[in-house]
Formats: structure tokens, C-alpha cells, sequence
């Protein structure tokens, strides 16, 4: 007979441990409650059988108490094992419904649409210009010149001086407030009369984040907006002929700056203050972030940078670009 109750009873280590453990993870909360049921079945039973069970040892001969022993023992082996084998059958089938559980969909996983840039998703809301958008953006070569044809119609192409239908090509990489930059521009544009029939030189913005670089770049791109082609090099020119910009220059002083410039080539300037305003929405910063993208596609990591032909000048001077020059000339 069972002394007392199982709540008054201590339960062996397995009652409150899993029989089987679950590796690294934690058990899952129905399979540690199924381990600690079957546990304390087991441990009621073990108990009963050692409770009913006569006293052989004073009634019977120890050869058959030995017997009797060994019939308890064969027969709590077996509802042990009768037991795991119900725990292992009942932890296999949790884990297999929790698998299944988590397995995703293949009809989902079929139906799921991916977007390429091919394949661009449909327009939503009100873009004016959404049907009207190419499916695919064209590629620029950072080798070529890029004309108004190579672009959209709000966007900029290449500024450029020289033969445009020449084989020899050099493409040049500066910024204005780079000081390197200031002090080559004269021999720049001595090279450029110098070979203007014969080569085509492309000059593209190359950023360094100096404090000048943003607003120099901006003015002349908003010189060209508002004059053209003529004007934008005008500009150019102004911005190369001090060094103001290579230093610390304030803002509103480098705004004053700008609108003498504009007056001295001879640009409205409420047009040109308006388009240096506007360089967001008017082409202007598309037109240095494609600069700087395509210079950083052809290796360059400071300025001033030449390429002749798409091969870059080891060292920026004067006679190693006239030597290059006169070879590929040649």
C-alpha cells in the first residue's frame, strides 16, 4: 500500500529534470509537462510494487526470496522501458509537429513575386512622370562624352573644349576649392589652346568636401543653366583665378562673390541665384554626384586627375601631359 500522498511525496530528479534532454534549447513547456506525468506514474508505480509486494524474506526459503527478487526487478526493468519508449515516441512526435509548424508555405514561397530592376513594380500615386520613365537606366561610360542625348532633358551633359570629333580623348577630374587643383588650372588651360584642334578635353567635378567645393561646383553649373556652354567656362575661369575658394571662405561672403561674377560675364543674376537655389531640382546636383560616381568608376581618388585615352597620368604635370599628348597624336 502507498504511504501517503504523492504531494507529500519528494520526487526523484527526474520528476522536476526531462528524462531525455533537448539539446542546447530549451524543452518546449507540453513536453516537459508529458516527462514530469510519465515521471510520476513511474514513480507511483515503482512504489506500489516495492509496497505490495510480500516479505519473501521471512515466510520464504532465500533461494526462492532470490527468485522473487529477481521477478520484481525483471518486471520494474520492464515498465521502465515500456515508459522511455512511451516518453522518446511521444518527444518525437512534438518534435515533428513543431517542425511542420515552422516550415514555410511552398505555395507561398512559389508565388512570391521578385522585382528586379528589369521588372520595376507598378506606379502608385500621383507621379507625373511615371509612365513616362524608361524601364531601365542607361549606362554612362566614364570614357565617353556625355552629350544632351545621353541624358535626360532636366539633366546636364559634360562640359568640354576642344575638337569634338577627335579620336583623342582626355578627360579631367578637378574641383575648385582643391588648391592643386588652382595652381595647375593656368597650365590646364594653356594645353587646352595648345591642342584644342586635335583633342577633346572633358572636365567633370570631382567633390573633395572642402568648405568651398559645394557652392564653387553649384555656381558653375548655374552658370551654364542660365548662359550656356560659354558661360559655364567663364565662370570657370573666375572661380580658378583666386584662391579664395581653397580656403575657409564664408558663406555669405562667398555668395557676394558669386552674384560679381555673374555680373562681370554678364548673366542675369536673379536667374543664376535662383538656379544655384534650386540645385536640387534643376539638374545642378545630379550633375556633380554623376561627375564624382563616374570619376570614382575610373579610380580616381584625388584631384587634379587626367586621363589620355583612358590611361590615367602617373603624375600631374605639364610635359608628362604634352609628352602623352604627342604620343598618342603621333
Amino acid at each position: 500500500m502507498i504511504h501517503g500522498t504523492l504531494d507529500c511525496i519528494e520526487p526523484p530528479f527526474y520528476v522536476t529534470k526531462p528524462l531525455i534532454p533537448c539539446g542546447n534549447s530549451p524543452c518546449p513547456e507540453d513536453s516537459l509537462l508529458v516527462k514530469n506525468l510519465v515521471s510520476y506514474c513511474l514513480y507511483a508505480i515503482i512504489i506500489s510494487i516495492m509496497d505490495q509486494t510480500p516479505n519473501f524474506s521471512q515466510t520464504t526459503p532465500p533461494a526462492q526470496n532470490q527468485n522473487n527478487n529477481d521477478k520484481k526487478i525483471l518486471i520494474i526493468a520492464s515498465i521502465i522501458v515500456g515508459v522511455l519508449f512511451l516518453i522518446f515516441i511521444t518527444l518525437l512526435i512534438i518534435v515533428l509537429v513543431t517542425r511542420s509548424s515552422k516550415a514555410p508555405d511552398k505555395d507561398d514561397a512559389t508565388n512570391t513575386t521578385i522585382h528586379k530592376p528589369s521588372d520595376p513594380p507598378d506606379c502608385k500615386g500621383d507621379f507625373e512622370d511615371c509612365d513616362n520613365e524608361p524601364d531601365d537606366e542607361t549606362t554612362l561610360s566614364p570614357w565617353n562624352l556625355i552629350t544632351k542625348s545621353d541624358v535626360k532633358q532636366n539633366e546636364i551633359p559634360d562640359h568640354y573644349v576642344g575638337n569634338p570629333d577627335t579620336k583623342i580623348v582626355v578627360i579631367e577630374y578637378g574641383d575648385f576649392a582643391c588648391s592643386h587643383c588652382n595652381q595647375f588650372s593656368a597650365d590646364a588651360e594653356k594645353i587646352h589652346k595648345d591642342y584644342g584642334d586635335r583633342v577633346l578635353f572633358i572636365y567633370r567635378n570631382f567633390n573633395l568636401g572642402y568648405p568651398g567645393s559645394d557652392l564653387s561646383q553649384r555656381a558653375a553649373e548655374a552658370a551654364y543653366l542660365v548662359g550656356g556652354e560659354d558661360a559655364y567656362w567663364e565662370m570657370s575661369k573666375l572661380l580658378w583665378s583666386t584662391n579664395d575658394w581653397t580656403g575657409s571662405i564664408e558663406y555669405e561672403d562667398a555668395r557676394s562673390l558669386l552674384l560679381t561674377y555673374s555680373k562681370k560675364i554678364g548673366l542675369d543674376m536673379v536667374e543664376f541665384n535662383d538656379a544655384i537655389e534650386n540645385y536640387k531640382t534643376n539638374g545642378i546636383q545630379n550633375k556633380i554626384t554623376r561627375d564624382k560616381d563616374l570619376g570614382i568608376e575610373s579610380g580616381v581618388s584625388g584631384t587634379p586627375a587626367w586621363f589620355i585615352d583612358g590611361e590615367q597620368v602617373n603624375r600631374v604635370f605639364t610635359t608628362n601631359i604634352r609628352d602623352m599628348l604627342d604620343k598618342a597624336l603621333n
